[in-house]
């Protein structure tokens, strides 16, 4: 399995909405990939055991089947993706494409 995290640093003075992100911007991601997307899903406040930092404000992760299947299917919607961005934040994003060893 192929997974892109799309990670967002935290920011001072920068604001994530995390709502927004997790109910809308994810679905859009989901049904644009269509069955390329076996699954999506977001992790927030990451921070280093112990302590109370947080170094990133989201990661949000995008499963498919193969690289395959992503590459299929991802650079033809990445533009509607990063359309929707202001609708959340201002955050530059870091990307980052890895294959899941089970």
């Amino acid at each position: 399995m192929t997974i892109l995290s799309v990670i967002y640093p935290y920011t001072e003075g920068e604001s994530f909405d995390v709502e927004y992100y997790s109910k809308n911007h994810m679905g859009l991601v989901k049904k644009l990939m269509g069955d390329a997307c076996i699954r999506t899903y977001c992790v927030t406040n990451v921070r280093a055991p112990g302590s109370d930092q947080i170094k990133y404000v989201c990661i949000g992760n995008l499963v498919c089947e193969s690289q395959e299947a992503f590459y299929a299917t991802f650079p033809k919607i990445k533009a509607q993706l990063d359309a929707d961005m202001p609708n959340f934040t201002k955050i530059q994003p870091i990307a980052t494409l890895c294959e899941l060893i089970e």
